[in-house]
């Protein structure tokens, strides 16, 4: 059974539950304020292992055996209550995640590689930053992750804007953050069990046990069951960026960075990669982030595209957007080969007969 919005009046809900509270004195209160702390400290901690579905499942379960003893109508409070919290925290999953980027700029001595950038990340949604070498992506990306500092302008995560953070607070921010490297960034000596485990260890306090079964969870999420004793030097480079994806979804990040996740991959692999990164970022509600050259992912994953142009935005869309756009340094890029010039033409083409 599950709940939206809707169904509930939710934005009037604080007010129903006020004037409610004015007419009942019941003496469940106690006992149903407990369940409801419970309820939301579910909703908090389970979310760091549970998809949206899952933690809807658990907690509508904790609700049927909390009600058999709070009474009729306190489970009226308590469902209006855990609509409440499901809709808040769940709310900040779907619209209200994301990272904003708000007039940066960023220079090297004289030389300015970001001219007054600004840019949303959609929460969800699989957001590019595309562009040519040089083009002040891939400091742009450093400076989300707090790797780099601003000259002025702010990077904003969820209403907190990591350029006021100190260290301890970016630290904390970077437990919710997941990062795929371009080249992978294993570790020689360990196996891949051991590669995936890494982040748990540095970060949880959490048994062998609950660790190993995250681990084998993740693995299997991106088609690696039983790879757990192999070694870097013995899998395929496919199979090191699936090692090194499942790494960073390993603690469930609410954002994940990817730089240029297809480099060195032939066109095959390149999709299959592609289409796990999608995958996960749908599952799992992710803000994603990926720093990439390959025009397939641009037009086969491209929920939300920044284009750079010498260190300014120069075009914001979608991958449906692209096909259509007039903006002849886009163009350019995109469709620097006389075939995709063609693909291009014969797409608008296509599109003015229907």
């Amino acid at each position: 059974m599950y709940f939206t919005g809707k169904q509930f009046q939710i934005s009037n809900s604080d007010a129903f539950l006020s004037k409610r509270k004015e007419r009942n004195t019941s003496h469940h209160l106690n006992p149903l304020t407990k369940t409801i702390a419970r309820i939301k400290t579910n909703i908090r901690f389970k979310k760091r292992y549970c998809n949206r579905r899952a933690l809807l499942a658990i907690t509508h379960s904790s609700i049927n055996v909390s009600c058999h003893s709070l009474g009729t109508c306190s489970c009226r409070w308590l469902w209006i209550s855990f609509c409440i919290a499901i809709h808040g925290s769940f709310a900040t999953t779907t619209a209200n995640i994301m990272i904003e980027i708000k007039n940066v700029r960023k220079s090297f001595g004289d030389k300015v590689v970001l001219h007054d950038v600004s840019a949303n990340m959609v929460a969800g949604k699989t957001n590019l930053i595309i562009g040519t070498s040089g083009s002040g992506k891939t400091v742009l990306m450093k400076i989300m992750i707090g790797l780099m500092s601003v000259d002025s302008g702010q990077i904003i995560y969820e209403g907190h804007d990591i350029t006021k953070m100190n260290d301890k607070e970016l630290k904390e921010l970077r437990k919710s953050v997941g990062m795929l490297f371009q080249g992978s960034a294993l570790f020689d000596s360990p196996n891949v069990e051991q590669n995936v485990m890494f982040p748990l260890d540095m970060f949880t306090k959490d048994s062998y046990t609950t660790k190993l079964k995250r681990v084998n969870e993740v693995l299997d999420r991106v088609n690696l069951k039983d790879a757990n004793n192999k070694f870097p030097a013995e899998i395929s480079g496919g199979m090191k960026k699936r090692v090194a994806l499942a790494r960073a979804i390993v603690q469930n990040p609410r954002y994940l960075f990817c730089d240029e996740p297809n480099s060195g991959l032939d066109p095959q692999t390149s999709l299959v990669i592609d289409k796990l990164v999608k995958e996960i970022t749908v599952d799992y509600n992710i803000t994603t982030i990926i720093n990439t050259h390959d025009m397939n992912t641009v037009m086969e994953s491209g929920d939300h595209i920044v284009y750079m142009y010498q260190g300014s935005k120069q075009w914001e869309g979608t991958n449906k957007e692209i096909i259509f756009s007039n903006d002849e340094r886009l163009n350019s890029f995109i469709f620097a080969s006389e075939f995709l010039k063609k693909a291009k033409e014969m797409s608008m083409m296509e599109a003015g007969r229907k």
